[in-house]
């Protein structure tokens, strides 16, 4: 039961908004509002307030990595990971029009984003 629990958190996060950007909550790693606005703030410092590229720094995610710990021929099958990626970008998608549906969002799938390992998935709002 407490599998199924993290999967369902994993594939409907708590989506956090901060100064106009959108976030996965757990991905900030922030445990207060006071801490979300510091790492919101220093990352504008960091990127030149690129709103685009700020939401991905933070929202970007190896897909792989989820998979670290099960065999190893599951995480060498690119097919199948892109298959998960897929699913996670269709109900991120979903939780994040559900809980913002006045922002558009793209969410996208591809390799190496931001620095992750292999395929990787993202979301940011559209300008």
């Amino acid at each position: 039961m407490d599998g199924l629990i993290a999967a369902a958190h994993f594939f409907t996060p708590e989506i956090v908004s901060c100064k106009g950007y959108i976030f996965i909550k757990e991905f900030l790693n922030c445990d207060s509002d006071e801490e979300i606005i510091k790492t919101v703030e220093d990352l504008e410092k960091q990127y030149n307030y690129d709103r685009k590229m700020i939401e991905m720094s933070v929202n970007s995610w190896g897909v792989g990595d989820f998979l670290l710990g099960h065999s190893e021929d599951i995480y060498d099958n690119e097919e199948v990971i892109y298959q998960f990626a897929e699913c996670m970008a269709y109900f991120w998608k979903k939780r994040i029009d559900e809980v913002l549906p006045e922002n558009k969002v793209v969410v996208e799938i591809g390799e190496k984003i931001m620095g992750e390992y292999g395929i990787s998935i993202t979301f940011y709002q559209k300008d």
